[in-house]
């Protein structure tokens, strides 16, 4: 009976030792809970990191391939207003809300057709970064 008082010491000492922070000694694969939680923060982060900030190559270049630059640019007045004026015109306004405004206006129907509407509101709030 001592061997198992021993054994059960041992273990007890063990898991009493193990703690999210303090895997020393153990196998990690045993630890799902710790492995779970750990993904899942690292996830976060990295979500949060990407949605802190649109890419600005990559919304030029959806914008480019939707279309929307044979309008527009992003400094100067061409056949429709400058990115940065529609950033300061919508200051304020969430990405959602410009584009429901933009959707309305019958000269973007045709460009909107080809664009998901996940893609188009990620493009607006990278033109909405260039409000002064």
């Amino acid at each position: 009976m001592s061997d198992q008082a021993s054994t059960y010491r041992e273990r007890r000492a063990l898991l009493d030792s193990i703690t999210p922070f303090n895997l020393k000694g153990t196998d990690i694969m045993k630890h799902p809970v710790t492995i779970a939680a750990a993904a899942g923060v690292t996830l976060l982060f990295f979500q949060a990191v990407a949605s802190a900030a649109v890419d600005e190559a990559w919304a030029k270049k959806e914008l480019k391939g939707h279309g929307c630059l044979t309008c527009h640019s992003v400094d100067k007045k061409k056949v429709g207003p400058a990115y940065k004026d529609v950033a300061t015109m919508f200051k304020g306004k969430t990405p959602a809300e410009v584009a429901a405004t933009m959707k309305s206006k019958p000269q973007h129907k045709g460009v909107l057709k080809k664009t998901a509407d996940k893609e188009l509101e990620m493009m607006i709030e990278w033109i909405l970064t260039l409000a002064k």
